[in-house]
């Protein structure tokens, strides 16, 4: 074998190692794996090796030069008895431990994407997916905010969040499964039998330990996202329906998800389980339907991993002349017998979580695996441990959502022509909007006005009589020239009076005789007057009154009306942004004070947050009576600390 060495940053090849021996490396599910291999003290090639460098090891396998592994130089020892130098670390996926993803979000307008994982390794430079043993999108929609996360623990957590897996694949590749657990083409027997003799890759296990994990079994949970006590996220909003062989129960912060058939087989077993990195991005109705999605997500992970017995294999297995893969399955085939009675029988398909490969005789062979008959890892205490740091590190840098409670008092006064309107507001901080409580009080009219001294006086009405003008006459004012038109003969009357005028008047004008009812037009000069008698004009008044106002001083002060002239609370119609009439849930709480229950005036039943954010009570009345409406209306919700407002 030789081992090529790198610089810390693997971009530039410094030196390679001849003499090494004894390479060993593991290869982990969902986690980074370790590497070690010795060499002698004495090579000059030993100077090559310092701390956080780079090592790739190959071998020939199958007649191929093949890398075997590689990993990031984390410790050093000398053995002087014998000279050698043993070199130890983490393999390469390692690396991404050493990049953070700050504050990435992965979300589209508040709704998950699946492309997300692309997003978290284009920030760690020189990796990319194997797109042809896995995949670059995850099967789920993922949606998560990070705060400082590693490249590393960001992919652990959608593994944990999801139930999707991933390995390191060739260098600075990631293989990401999704769910797919690709067979090895493997076979684990005891002994080779006429059934497996010249099967492919068949290897005989030498050592078999069973490890039956039953401790863990639960078949009901109740998880808990974000948030402390009471205001934490749960599975009350989210959009997920059960599938079949589940139960969703929606109630608060009693929500739970139950996996039916473990229930009828073990009875009730529950764990109250906190998911404290799923939250809302944002405080929209879509950010919280999704946070809520994820944490219905990760609970039916949860209980998938835990519905039955956990079944753990550890084997050592010789002549394996080939790599198995985390993530992959292989066939083992073991059946025990003592004094004719079987104590163990196993013949299925299991799934590597890890495995060891050395280089034993300048082959690379697969010296022991874990196998299980699922694809999550067991957790060691270290890695409890690590959960708990990293649950306080959550708490540090993710918003959290937190309890919150606002009280607006107001008085405003009111009559048959006057509403009383009571206007509050819901901001945007609020994911989740627990309780709206309108209380109030119906008290006498109060002005600031106490007394007036003076008043305005109005005359009685009147009108309707005639008066008469004074007597008088006299002459017209001279008036222009113009004619007057005259009826010379009537045809009426006595004949030799009316012939004697009308004979008279055409000797006048040189006329033979007049027709009756002839009329002329006789002229008068430019200069004449008219004479007019003395006479009288009554002139009438209509019905009027006349205002009459003096000067006033206001005494101020506190007027009170009186109880006759104030409103009853039965006399009252209250409403809330613009709905029916809801006077009629109002109840009486004690000392004059009544309460309303607004909630579900105001709140999505969906997604529990606010239908609009600005609102209003209006206090309205058709009696001809006034009152002062004291309030004071109670906001109990959830908030989240940091938010996108």
């Amino acid at each position: 074998m030789i081992i090529d060495v790198y610089n810390a940053t693997d971009t530039a090849k410094l030196g390679t190692i001849t003499t090494g021996f004894g390479w060993s490396n593991s290869l982990e599910l969902d986690r980074s794996g370790t590497f070690s291999f010795s060499m002698p003290a004495s090579d000059t090639k030993a100077s090559l090796i310092t701390g956080k460098r780079i090592v790739r090891g190959y071998n020939v396998i199958n007649d191929v030069f093949t890398l075997i592994g590689a990993g990031v130089i984390d410790a050093r020892n000398i053995q002087i008895v014998g000279t050698e130098l043993t070199i130890g670390g983490n393999d390469l996926l390692h690396l991404l431990a050493n990049t953070s993803v700050l504050f990435l979000e992965l979300e589209n307008a508040g709704a998950g994407v699946t492309d997300g994982i692309q997003d978290i390794l284009a920030l760690a430079s020189g990796w990319t997916f194997d797109t042809v043993n896995g995949y670059n999108t995850t099967a789920a929609s993922t949606y998560a905010k990070f705060a400082g996360e590693s490249v590393l623990e960001a992919f652990v957590k959608i593994t944990e969040t999801y139930g999707e897996n991933f390995r390191l694949g060739d260098g600075k590749e990631i293989v990401w499964l999704r769910n797919d657990t690709p067979s090895s083409g493997v076979k684990a027997v005891q002994y080779l039998s006429p059934e497996s003799a010249g099967t492919e890759n068949v290897t005989l296990i030498d050592n078999l330990s069973i490890d039956y994990q039953s401790e863990n079994i639960v078949s009901r949970i109740y998880p808990f996202g974000a948030g402390n006590a009471e205001a934490r996220l749960t599975l009350q909003t989210t959009t997920e329906s059960a599938p079949a062989g589940y139960t969703l129960v929606k109630n608060g912060n009693e929500s739970y998800l139950r996996k039916d058939a473990t229930e009828t087989t073990y009875g009730i077993i529950e764990r109250a389980v906190s998911f404290k990195d799923i939250a809302p991005i944002s405080n929209t109705d879509t950010d919280v339907q999704s946070a809520s999605d994820t944490l219905f997500g990760a609970a039916k992970v949860y209980l998938d991993n835990r519905d039955e017995d956990t079944v753990i294999y550890s084997l050592s297995v010789v002549g394996l002349n080939t790599i198995v893969y985390p993530g992959e399955t292989m066939r083992v085939v073991y059946r025990g017998f003592v004094d004719g009675t079987s104590w163990v029988d196993i013949d299925e398909n299991l799934i590597v979580i890890s495995a060891q490969n050395e280089i034993i005789d300048a082959n690379a062979q697969t010296v022991s695996m874990v196998v299980s008959t699922r694809a999550e890892r067991t957790k060691t205490d270290q890695d409890i441990i690590t959960e708990n740091i990293g649950e306080t590190i959550t708490y540090e840098s993710h918003p959290q959502l937190s309890a919150n409670g606002d009280v607006l008092g107001q008085s405003i006064t009111m009559d048959d022509d006057n509403d009383a309107i009571f206007y509050f507001w819901i901001g945007a901080e609020v994911t989740t909007l627990n309780q709206v409580l309108v209380r109030f009080r119906v008290d006498k009219l109060r002005s600031t006005v106490k007394s007036v001294a003076g008043s305005s006086t109005t005359t009685a009405g009147g009108g309707a009589d005639t008066v008469t003008s004074a007597s008088g006459g006299g002459q017209t004012a001279t008036g222009g020239s113009h004619q007057h038109l005259m009826t010379l003969f009537a045809g009426a009357g006595d004949a030799a009076t009316e012939y004697k005028h009308a004979a008279g008047l055409a000797a006048l004008y040189g006329g033979a005789g007049l027709a009756a009812n002839k009329s002329i037009e006789s002229g008068v000069s430019a200069s004449h007057s008219h004479t007019i008698n003395a006479h009288t004009h009554g002139v009438t008044i209509g019905d009027h009154t006349h205002s009459l106002t003096p000067n006033i001083t206001t005494v101020y002060g506190v007027f009170e009306d009186t109880a006759g002239n104030t409103l009853a609370v039965g006399d009252l119609t209250i409403t809330v942004n613009g709905g029916s009439d809801l006077a009629g849930s109002v109840s009486s709480i004690g000392s004059g004070w009544y309460e309303l229950d607004i909630t579900d005036e105001v709140q999505n039943s969906a997604t529990l947050r606010q239908t609009q954010d600005d609102n209003d009570v209006t206090f309205g009345t058709a009696v001809a009576k006034s009152a002062q409406i004291v309030s004071q209306i109670s906001v109990r919700s959830v908030i989240q600390a940091i938010a996108n407002i």
